[in-house]
């Protein structure tokens, strides 16, 4: 599950009515993230120590507001 960080940022479920005119890149659930201040998000993954892991994710602008770019760190 996702941890929320800040507010202004929701969960996306379009399976319960929550499309919000977009359906995930990937998976059941995407997240809309606020474009008015800096926030964050978190995700706990059980990993094996010395096993290698790849964590991927999709991000794009979100639709209702802001500029057109958006940065992550």
């Amino acid at each position: 599950p996702w941890v929320i960080g800040s507010p202004g940022i929701d969960i996306v479920i379009p399976e319960l009515g929550e499309g919000h005119y977009w359906l995930p890149a990937d998976g059941e659930v995407s997240l809309s993230l606020n474009w008015f201040n800096p926030a964050s998000i978190s995700q706990t993954l059980v990993t094996d120590p010395g096993q290698p892991y790849e964590v991927s994710f999709w991000m794009a602008a979100e639709i209702y507001g802001g500029t057109q770019w958006r940065t992550m760190d």
